[in-house]
């Protein structure tokens, strides 16, 4: 069985010359694919730049995913320039206050999110990668949901419409199911308005099934007939999980509904925050996810770009684990 493997490359400090080495080891080590991130920032002040690497990616044998990492400030990330512009377009907080994050109901946005696909052509994307996207929630210490988003007003009156009475203030089971639509429907649209310009879209949900915190229902992303590649990231250093038990629930979720939407499955693996001398269960997980049926496998290492708040104790020890793996799968 072909299994497909990946890199997140997450690096703008280097030379050129840099840059094509370690594409080069990228490709040795076994990597079919690389996920590069195209910020909003990277979009008004490193376009030409991004094009660059993209290309010389594409020169090294690699396949190009290209992430909109933190992108209205729900995808992936909360850090976003969009609201700077579009205050009037943002999310806002059950109890009415305003949040710097995008509202994915708002006209505004949708047009945003053209332009950057536009963009992600330009620079010579193939695969955009929907990177764990979500809604705003605060929990209290007793895991309890203090305020949510979105209750703008645009998003109430979508809610009245759709349930005929007012959007209510509780985290209501109508409200859950109205946000996890409202997501449903954005990535239904963006992945088809993707998928117009030639791409293809690959989906990573984050690794919940609570309605509340995510998408209670993943078969409805997994349905969305633009959407190429379906995925989920169960990373399980510095959780309190079985680590066997942990991915093969996950990796078998996602095979499952893969297959009965003709979806290929993807399983990203920790290769960051790892602790010295337990490398090994990046391989181990590995292992997991492929006796699930997962064709394309992706590591998120250090080594590339995770930020220092996310490095490794060592992080040469969990590239070389990584190549190891990859080269054992693509052997």
């Amino acid at each position: 069985m072909a299994i497909d493997t990946g890199i997140a490359y997450f690096v703008r400090n280097r030379r050129p010359d840099v840059v094509r080495a370690d594409l080069k080891e990228i490709k040795a080590a076994g990597s079919s694919y690389v996920v590069h991130f195209f910020t909003e920032f990277d979009q008004v002040f490193f376009k030409q730049s991004v094009a660059e690497i993209v290309q010389a990616t594409k020169e090294a044998g690699l396949r190009v995913y290209i992430d909109p990492w933190s992108v209205g400030g729900f995808i992936c990330t909360k850090y976003t320039l969009f609201p700077l512009d579009h205050p009037e377009a943002c999310q806002v907080w059950s109890d009415g206050k305003p949040l710097m994050q995008a509202c994915p109901n708002h006209p505004a946005f949708r047009d945003h999110m053209r332009r950057w696909l536009d963009d992600v052509v330009a620079i010579g994307g193939q695969v955009v990668f929907w990177d764990e996207p979500h809604l705003a929630l605060e929990k209290n210490e007793a895991g309890e949901a203090v305020r949510w988003a979105c209750r703008c007003e645009r998003c109430q009156e979508l809610f009245t419409k759709r349930y005929g009475k007012a959007m209510p203030v509780e985290l209501t089971t109508d409200v859950i199911a109205f946000r996890q639509e409202m997501l449903v429907s954005f990535f239904d649209w963006v992945t088809q308005e993707a998928k117009g310009r030639g791409l293809e879209n690959c989906i990573c949900l984050l690794p919940r099934e609570q309605g509340e915190d995510g998408f209670g229902d993943w078969s409805k992303v997994a349905a969305l007939p633009a959407v190429d590649i379906f995925g989920t990231d169960p990373y399980w250093y510095s959780r309190d999980v079985d680590l066997d038990g942990y991915v093969r629930r996950f990796s078998e979720k996602t095979v499952s509904l893969a297959h009965r939407y003709g979806k290929t499955p993807q399983i990203w693996l920790q290769g960051f925050r790892v602790p010295r001398g337990l490398e090994g269960q990046i391989e181990q997980a590995a292992r997991i996810a492929c006796e699930a049926g997962v064709t394309n496998l992706a590591v998120w290492v250090d080594k590339y770009g995770t930020g220092d708040n996310n490095r490794s104790d060592d992080p040469e020890a969990v590239w070389e684990v990584t190549q190891r793996l990859f080269r054992s799968l693509r052997a």
